[in-house]
C-alpha cells in the first residue's frame, strides 16, 4: 500500500473527513468529570432530603 492509498483509507468516504480520534487521556478526563458530576448530584440530593428537610421541620419558628 502506498502512502497515498493509506491516506485515502483514513478518510471517511461519506463526509470526506478523517474519523475523530480522541486520545486516552481525554477519554479518562471526560469519564472522570462525568462520574464526578453524577456523584456530586447524588450527594446534593442526599443532603437535601436527609439533612436539610428534617432540620427545617425541627426548627422552631420565631414569633413575628
Amino acid at each position: 500500500m502506498t502512502l497515498q492509498e493509506g491516506r485515502c483509507a483514513e478518510v471517511n468516504n461519506l463526509t470526506g473527513k478523517k474519523p475523530l480520534q480522541i486520545n486516552l487521556q481525554t477519554k479518562l478526563f471526560a469519564t472522570f468529570f462525568i462520574l464526578l458530576i453524577f456523584i456530586l448530584g447524588c450527594f446534593l440530593i442526599y443532603v437535601n432530603v436527609l439533612v436539610v428537610k428534617p432540620l427545617k421541620e425541627r426548627t422552631i419558628q420565631a414569633p413575628s
